[in-house]
């Protein structure tokens, strides 16, 4: 059986670039004005839209709990449920 040597030329597995990410400050940097533009304002939108499903079961609560029987503490557990079910989902795409 042959004695496995370890060259200084043996590939790595992670190189530098791997880990610093994808994107680097100057490939922002060159992205023209009118596309850094429309990416703010689609995060802006999705940040809206994110406040505004979170803000609307604030007001969708109490008929809900009239409906399903429930106490105001029980509705706590039902909107932190919400909450917590819609960052994960969010995480996970």
């Amino acid at each position: 059986m042959p004695n496995a040597v370890h060259s200084p030329e043996a590939p790595h597995f992670f190189e530098e670039s791997t880990l610093s990410g994808s994107l680097e400050d100057k490939d922002l940097a060159a992205l023209p004005t009118p596309r850094k533009v429309v990416l703010l304002i689609f995060l802006c939108l999705a940040q809206f839209l994110d406040t505004f499903a979170n803000s609307s079961l604030f007001a969708a609560i109490p008929p809900i709990s009239v409906q399903l029987g429930i106490s105001n503490s029980d509705s706590v557990w039902l909107i932190s449920g919400y909450q917590l079910t819609f960052a994960s989902l969010l995480l996970s795409v």
